[in-house]
């Protein structure tokens, strides 16, 4: 059995958190994306606070 070395232009394993290896657009990707689900829950909530106004009018 052979055990592999490392050769010298292979890259060291990052071990900072996930947060610390984004970039900006990553940054922006996440937020765009936060604030999509965001609206759309958003919406969904509006619904239920009208139903019940809606439904007695009927």
């Amino acid at each position: 059995m052979k055990a592999e070395v490392p050769s010298a232009n292979q890259s060291t394993p990052d071990n900072r958190p996930w947060y610390k290896q984004m970039n900006r657009y990553h940054w922006f990707v996440l937020v765009i994306a936060a604030l999509g689900w965001m609206f759309d829950c958003l919406d969904q909530q509006l619904f239920n606070l009208a139903r019940v106004p809606a439904m007695n009018e009927l």
